[in-house]
């Protein structure tokens, strides 16, 4: 049986690997050609956790425009066979631009700030970094944690080259920090939602050490 580390390597190595297949094909779009490798790493997360959190890409409009995709619990799907569809996404929503993007001179947009507003959780990225933002007490928008593969898009596509080396270093950091933004809505004040959260850091905390040293034994 593979361990936690191995799985979390192999996921981030995959949507590397599958991100430099598009770009080479050479007729690339800046930002959309690239949806199918990041809806397929955030679904394969979302996956492990419990309950499932489904990604779903290009939602309709429910009064706060179109945000790129909404993250589901497995629940939100099983309803809509069952009441009248529309809920919103339970576990936020994510807003997608090109590697060429700096995230920081975004946040403070209209288009962002509305997501904020309409769904209270966004995940802001380029494909090679990721934040995650939530609307506070007093409506203003909190960077809760972010990580990054790449400063900038040449230096991720010369990792996504090394997609093997590349998941060594930063897969755990990277996988652990998708599992908890896709769950952050947990209730923090349950003790096995705290103690999961805390697991997980201690996971993103020891890679990051291993790495530090060489990568240990």
């Amino acid at each position: 049986m593979s361990s936690p580390t191995f799985k979390s390597e192999v996921v981030i190595a995959n949507y590397l690997k599958r991100m430099l297949t598009i770009r080479s094909t050479g007729a690339a779009t800046s930002e959309s050609s690239f949806y199918s490798p990041l809806e397929n790493l955030l679904n394969e997360i979302g996956q492990s956790l419990n309950p499932k959190i489904v990604c779903n890409g290009q939602l309709r409009n429910q009064g706060h425009n179109h945000p790129d995709f909404g993250l589901y619990s497995e629940h939100q799907v099983d309803k809509f066979f069952k009441t009248s569809p529309g809920e919103k996404p339970k576990h936020g929503v994510i807003e997608v631009k090109p590697l060429s993007i700096n995230l920081d001179s975004l946040v403070v947009k209209k288009q962002i700030q509305n997501y904020l507003t309409g769904y209270g959780l966004v995940i802001l990225t380029n494909y090679r970094e990721f934040q995650l933002y939530r609307s506070n007490s007093v409506g203003c928008h909190e960077l809760l944690e972010s990580v990054s593969i790449a400063d900038t898009e040449k230096e991720f596509w010369d990792k996504a080259r090394h997609s093997r080396k590349t998941s060594k270093q930063t897969g755990t950091k990277l996988y652990e920090f998708i599992r908890r933004t896709l769950n952050y809505s947990a209730s923090t004040s349950d003790p096995r939602s705290i103690a999961w959260f805390l697991a997980s850091y201690a996971k993103e905390t020891l890679a990051i050490m291993k790495d530090s040293h060489g990568g240990g034994c």
